[in-house]
This record gives C-alpha cells, sequence and structure tokens, in this order.
C-alpha cells in the first residue's frame, strides 16, 4: 500500500480500520506561529496564516484527539513523534494517557545553523526531541544489521533551498533521519498523519515499507508522491 490522502487529519484517520498500522512516524504542527503553506512563487517566502497559532487549551485538545485516533489505528506497534523543545514535555503526558507508552527520547541534531537573529535572547538550538513510544508490546527492534551503530543522538543536516535535498517546507525533516528511525523498527504498515513535504513516503519507498501519509495542503500531498534527491 502507498497512500497519499490529501484533506482534514481527524477526518481521514476516523476512515482507517483499527489495529492495521504498525509504525506512526510523525512531525505535527508545533503551535509556534509558523506558517505551514507553500512559498509563493515570487516571493519564495511562505504565505503567512494563522493555522500554527491556536490558544494553547486549544491545540493540545486537538492534538489529543489526533493521537488518540493513531492509537485506535495502530496495532502493537512503535511511535515516533517530534515537538518543539517546550511543547515535548506537554505532549508526553497526553500520549501516555491515551495509553502510548514512553521508552526513551531521541536527540536529532541539525548540523547547521539556524539563522544567529534567532538566537541573540536565548542558547542556540541545534536539535530537536523525538518521543520514542510504543502501544502494546511490538516485535523487539532490528539489532543485527551489520555495519549500523543505532545511537539516541542521531546526526543529520536540516535540509536547505540550496541543498540537493530542497526545503520545501519549513518543518522539513531530513530523509537520513527518518531512514535512520524506519530501517531499525520493525513493522511493514507506516502512517504519517503530518506529511509535509512528503519525507516519511520517500523513506518508505527507499526502504519498501508501505505506508499512508496525509497532509491537508494539496501542493505538499503533489510533492509527496516525487522522489526526493537526496545523498544515500
Amino acid at each position: 500500500m502507498q497512500a497519499i490522502i490529501c484533506g482534514d487529519v481527524l477526518r481521514i484517520l476516523g476512515t482507517l480500520k483499527s489495529g492495521t498500522v504498525d509504525i506512526c512516524c510523525t512531525d505535527p504542527p508545533y503551535n509556534v506561529g509558523i506558517s505551514y503553506n507553500p512559498r509563493n512563487k515570487n516571493t519564495h517566502k511562505h504565505q503567512c496564516r494563522n493555522e500554527d497559532n491556536l490558544p494553547e487549551e486549544k491545540y493540545w485538545a486537538w492534538f489529543k484527539k489526533v493521537f488518540a485516533e493513531v492509537y485506535r489505528v495502530m496495532g502493537p506497534g512503535y511511535l515516533y513523534v517530534s515537538h518543539s523543545h517546550a511543547g515535548i514535555y506537554q505532549a508526553k503526558p497526553i500520549l501516555e494517557n491515551i495509553g502510548f507508552r514512553y521508552i526513551q527520547g531521541i536527540i536529532w541534531t541539525a548540523k547547521n545553523l539556524p539563522p544567529f537573529r534567532k538566537c541573540n535572547r536565548l542558547w542556540m538550538l541545534l536539535h530537536e526531541q523525538i518521543l520514542f513510544m510504543t502501544k502494546g508490546t511490538p516485535v523487539p527492534l532490528i539489532t543485527n544489521q551489520k555495519g549500523l551503530h543505532f545511537t539516541s543522538i542521531i546526526n543529520a543536516a536540516r535540509p536547505q533551498t540550496n541543498y540537493k535535498e530542497k526545503r520545501m517546507h519549513p518543518a522539513q525533516k531530513p530523509i537520513k533521519l527518518y531512514k535512520t528511525l524506519l530501517q531499525r523498527t520493525p513493522g511493514r504498515l507506516v502512517l504519517d498523519p503530518f506529511s509535509c513535504r512528503g519525507t516519511t513516503a520517500q523513506t518508505c519507498r527507499y526502504l519498501k515499507k508501505d505506508y499512508i501519509v496525509i497532509d491537508r495542503v494539496p501542493e505538499y500531498c503533489k510533492m509527496a508522491h516525487q522522489d526526493i534527491p537526496w545523498k544515500k
């Protein structure tokens, strides 16, 4: 199965059968005021909307509904979900209350720096946290791949517009990151409720896994059908 579905995430998740997904690997909106709309063809800037700036209570209520549906459609399996440096601490107890079991945190470090103007008052942020959780008792992680070293810190450069793996989404994750996570995780069917540029779909095609990815923006759904050039 290779399904790329465009539309409202809650509506689409509600159409999926219970207990059919093995892995969920996703990067939801962080509610930090970022526009997730495609770049303007003339200005190359993301068109501004306020979809990532909800009142906190409303956002976390929506987050809970989405991942309650994710929990329903998953069988015994693995969840990888990233969030902001502050939001990760709110996401974790919500996911645990839904029924997911926390295993450990994984750190994604980006080699390339964010703009210095964004770091003038805080410590320069070069990492994001990923919650590694399970539903039920899944098949153990793969441990017999020769030459591969799996640690809780994954180094992968953040995609940029001048890279071969072009940055087409403001929250785009690198394929190397998802490849590292998914190649060690047993399971055939991968779900990503927030597909963005289509990194999960591309990674699954490379690893020969089935996938269901969802995004509400038609332009990003079209991109998800296309292979992303990247350095293997």
